[in-house]
């Protein structure tokens, strides 16, 4: 019953990797671990069908993107033709956004050590030089066993979301934390958000009300959800001491 129940609870976190119960023991039990074993397949067909459709549907939509911005730009100069770059560019990014979102732990990206404080330090030094008040406080070195893409990709997410959504100053800062963990946190001054929504707001596709903003495809913060949780930790959103939104991205540190 115990392995039944570790089985049913890895299924619920991640249904792509069932775990196959052994079918031994008396007929009753038999019977159900081989129910359980079938039940797992259909899940994991499922969740693959569906997955694959909406990469394919997302990567498709890119041709059609490229041909609109190609005609746009034989159109004359005026306010027309920039609202619809913007439009298209909107678009662009919200495809990008659904592919990575899919891309989420299936590219099988190694975990090697990677320097978390690195990444903390090139995001902010990019969104600094594109003109936001984003700085990086913390130690010159963090090193973790990462997927080191996967990871650049979540904090770009968060630090996009800080950006896009609140306001400045944004700071991001490692902190060691009890229980052998590292927690990375990307702290604005916005309008943050309220705490009955915190939750919703980590579910794919979900966009909060206006004071956060309705652009994009409401993935950022799902995404960097997943790669919290395959990295063995987890993603939490509170309060900045500013007032606006924290996110924070708990990862274990082994040894």
């Amino acid at each position: 019953l115990r392995r039944r129940a570790a089985a049913a609870e890895r299924v619920g976190r991640d249904p792509r990797e069932p775990v196959r119960l052994a079918t031994d023991g008396p007929v009753e039990v038999r019977e159900a671990a081989a129910a359980f074993n079938r039940m797992q397949a259909r899940i994991a067909r499922l969740v693959e069908d569906r997955t694959e459709a909406l990469a394919a549907m997302s990567h498709d939509l890119r041709t059609p993107l490229a041909r609109l911005r190609l005609r746009a730009e034989f159109l004359p100069e005026g306010e027309d033709r920039a609202r619809i770059e913007a439009e298209v560019s909107e678009m662009e990014a919200m495809v990008a956004q659904t592919l990575d979102y899919v891309r989420e732990g299936r590219d099988g990206e190694p975990a090697v050590p990677t320097d978390l404080a690195a990444i903390l330090q090139t995001l902010a030094s990019d969104a600094s030089d594109a003109g936001h008040d984003v700085a990086y406080e913390g130690p010159a070195r963090a090193v973790l066993p990462l997927r080191r893409l996967a990871a650049k990709r979540a904090f770009a997410n968060l630090v996009d979301n800080a950006v896009r959504h609140g306001t400045g100053p944004v700071r991001l800062s490692i902190a060691e934390a009890g229980r052998g963990e590292v927690v990375a946190r990307v702290a604005d001054a916005g309008p943050g958000i309220a705490e009955r929504d915190r939750a919703r707001a980590l579910d794919p596709f979900v966009q909060l009300d206006a004071s956060r903003g309705a652009v994009g495809a409401g993935l950022g913060l799902a995404i960097a959800r997943r790669f919290a949780e395959a990295s063995g930790g987890r993603l939490e959103l509170g309060r900045s001491e500013a007032g606006g939104l924290l996110a924070s991205v708990a990862l274990p540190r082994p040894g």
